[in-house]
C-alpha cells in the first residue's frame, strides 16, 4: 500500500514515526513521511521518502529584550505555517491508500481523511494526547486530574479557533467539503473510530478498562541509530577516562536561562561527586568557553548508544527521553517543564526509577545534587530499572502495530 505519514512536533514525537515507517517499508509498503525542518533531514537520513513543511525559525530581530518571542509574532508565524502546511499535506496525501498522523498534525489530517475516506490511524506517544479524542471526564479520569483535562479541552478549542478560517476556506476551495463544526473536527476521530496506536509500553502506562476497543497500547517504537554512525572521539575518550558519568539534557524544553542552567548543573555534578555529559539538544545548554575536567559538552548523540554507558540521566521527562532511559535500565532525575512532562516525571517516580520530579522553579544546585546522589547509589532504584528494562526490551511495538494495521486493512 501507499502510506503517507504526517508528524511534526519535537524529535521525540516524530522519531517513533521513522521507526514505524521503516517497519512498514520492510513489510512491503511504500512509505513517505511529512514533517518539518531538521526532522525532515532526519527522516531522509534513514532512507525514507521525506516531504518537508517549511518551518519559521525566529530571528534575533523577532525576539524581545527578555529573549521571548512576542505573542503577535508567534501568531503570525503560526498562521503562515498552517497555510503552508495545508498545501504540502494535501499534495502528499491525495494519492495515499492509508494515512498515519500524530496529535499535532490532526488539525489538518482529520479533514483529509474525511475527504479521501481511506484507512487512517493515529499514533499517540503519551496519554496526554487522549484529550483530543476522549471528551468525557469519566473516560479521562484514570489518566489525570480534572483540571488537567479541562485545561486540555480549552487549549484544544483555542487552537482550533486560531486556524478555523484558513481550514474552512481550504475545505471549501480544495477539498470541496462544507465548513467544519464550531467545535472543530476532533470528534470525527471518535465518531469514525479511527484506530489509536499508543506507542508506549503497557507496563509503563496500562490501558484503562473504560477506553474503547479501537485504542491499542502497543509498546514503544524504538528507532535504532544509523548503521554508519560513530561516536565522536572526544566522547569515547571521556567515557573511557573514568566511571560512568551522568547524562544531562533537556532537548527543546529549555530556551531561556541556558547559561544559568549550565552553571547550576556543573555545580550540582561537582557537589554530587559525579562526572557529567551535557547535551545541548536544540539550545545552547552546555555551551561555555571552559568546562571543568569532570564535564563534557556534546551536541547530540543517539540515546540507544549513550544511555547504556551512563550511570543516570537528568532530563525534562519527555516521553522519548524517558523511554530511552527505561530501555537502558538507568534511573532518572526529572525536571518537567510543560505539556506531558509532569505526567511522565511523576510516572517515573511511581515506577520506582526516579526520585520525585523537581519543578524548574524549585531547582537548585543542592537539590539537584541530592537527587543525582540518590539515583546513582540507591540499589532498589537501580534494580527496579533493570527489571523494567528487561520487560520493555521483550516488547516490539512496531511489530505489534503493523500486525494490527494489517488486520484493519484486511491484508
Amino acid at each position: 500500500m501507499r502510506i503517507t505519514m504526517v508528524a511534526f512536533g519535537t524529535r521525540g514525537e516524530v522519531q517513533p514515526y521513522i521507526a514505524l515507517g521503516l517497519g512498514l517499508q520492510a513489510a512491503g509498503h511504500t512509505v513517505k513521511i511529512v514533517t518539518i525542518g531538521q526532522l525532515h533531514e532526519l527522516v531522509s537520513a534513514y532512507g525514507l521518502t521525506s516531504v518537508e513543511i517549511p518551518f519559521h525559525s525566529f530571528s534575533a530581530d523577532e525576539v524581545n529584550k527578555k529573549d521571548v518571542v512576542p505573542l503577535r509574532v508567534m501568531y503570525q508565524a503560526a498562521q503562515q505555517f498552517i497555510k503552508q502546511s495545508l498545501v504540502v499535506i494535501w499534495d502528499a496525501c491525495k494519492d495515499a491508500e492509508a494515512i498515519f498522523f500524530n496529535q499535532m498534525s490532526r488539525v489538518a489530517l482529520t479533514h483529509v481523511v474525511e475527504k479521501l475516506a481511506i484507512p487512517a490511524f493515529m499514533v499517540l506517544v503519551n496519554p496526554y494526547h487522549f484529550r483530543f479524542v476522549l471528551y468525557h471526564w469519566r473516560e479521562l479520569k484514570p489518566c489525570g486530574r480534572h483540571k488537567f483535562e479541562l485545561g486540555g479541552l480549552l487549549r484544544q478549542q483555542a487552537e482550533w479557533l486560531m486556524f478555523k478560517g484558513h481550514i474552512n476556506r481550504w475545505r471549501r476551495e480544495v477539498l470541496g467539503l462544507p465548513p467544519a463544526p464550531f467545535w472543530g473536527n476532533d470528534r470525527f476521530i471518535k465518531t469514525e473510530k479511527i484506530p489509536l496506536f499508543c506507542a508506549y509500553s503497557p507496563i509503563v502506562v496500562p490501558k484503562c478498562e473504560n477506553f474503547p476497543a479501537w485504542l491499542h497500547v502497543t509498546g514503544y517504537y524504538f528507532l535504532e541509530r544509523p548503521g554508519d554512525w560513530h561516536p565522536p572521539p572526544a566522547l569515547t575518550a571521556f567515557l573511557e577516562a573514568g566511571p560512568p558519568p551522568v547524562y544531562v539534557g533537556f532537548s527543546s524544553s529549555i530556551h531561556q536561562g541556558v547559561q544559568r542552567a549550565t552553571e547550576l548543573v556543573v555545580r550540582a555534578l561537582a557537589t554530587a561527586g559525579q562526572r557529567g555529559i551535557l547535551a545541548a539538544g536544540w539550545s545552547e545548554f552546555g555551551h561555555r568557553p571552559v568546562l571543568p575536567a569532570h564535564v563534557l559538552a556534546i551536541e547530540s548523540v543517539p540515546h540507544d548508544w549513550l544511555f547504556p554507558r551512563v550511570a543516570a540521566a537528568v532530563h525534562h521527562a519527555g516521553a522519548g527521553t524517558l523511554a530511552a532511559c527505561i530501555r537502558a535500565g538507568i534511573p532518572s532525575v526529572t525536571i518537567p517543564f510543560a505539556w506531558d512532562q509532569p505526567f511522565w516525571g511523576q510516572r517515573a517516580a511511581d515506577l520506582g526509577i526516579a526520585p520525585p520530579p523537581i519543578p524548574p522553579r524549585q531547582l537548585t544546585a543542592e537539590r539537584l545534587a541530592a537527587a543525582i546522589i540518590t539515583t546513582v547509589t540507591d540499589p532498589a532504584m537501580r534494580a527496579r530499572g533493570a527489571q523494567l528494562a528487561a520487560q520493555v526490551q521483550a516488547e516490539d511495538g512496531v511489530a505489534q502495530t503493523i500486525a494490527l494495521f494489517q488486520q484493519y486493512v484486511g491484508g
